[in-house]
Formats: structure tokens, sequence, C-alpha cells
């Protein structure tokens, strides 16, 4: 037998592609609103009520890190301050 180098590829179900994709982020898949609903009673549990606006983009942030600029909770400023991350890694 022939002994290959590198991954091996590993055909996957649909069903094993969904559960891939939310063991790379586990906030794939979960509707805006159903996130800013867990970030809620989070906020609320910890005592942090007067951050929820941070946590919830934070939150929508985290789901999608690439998508920034085409957040609607994002004020220009923040955009901009995530862009210089994102450049200066």
């Amino acid at each position: 037998m022939e002994k290959k180098d590198g991954p091996i590829e590993v055909e996957r179900s649909s069903e094993d592609a969904a559960a891939y994709a939310r063991i790379e982020n586990p906030l794939h898949g979960i509707s805006r609103e159903q996130l800013k609903l867990d970030v809620e009673h989070f906020v609320k549990e910890k005592g942090l009520e007067d951050h929820i606006e941070i946590f919830q983009k934070g939150a929508i942030l985290a789901q999608n890190p690439l998508d920034y600029d085409d957040l609607d909770e994002l004020n220009p400023e923040e955009r901009e301050r995530i862009r210089y991350e994102h450049a200066h890694k």
C-alpha cells in the first residue's frame, strides 16, 4: 500500500458539513434575532445589562468576522477600527 503525504480526503454528507461548520464557528446558522436574544439572556444573567449593545455587536461580528462592512449594527468608526485591525494583524 502506498503512503500519501498530506491530509486525507473524506467525503462528507450535508449533515456532516453542517456539524463541521458548527465546530468551526459555534455561531454559524443561528439567526440574528436568536443571537441577540442569547446575548440578552447572558448579560442579564451576569449583571451586565449596561453593556448589552456592545455584547450584541461582538456576537454578531464573531458570527461573521469578515462581513463587518455589511453589518448595520456597526457605525462607520467601528468599521474603520475593525478594518485597521484586519490590516495590521
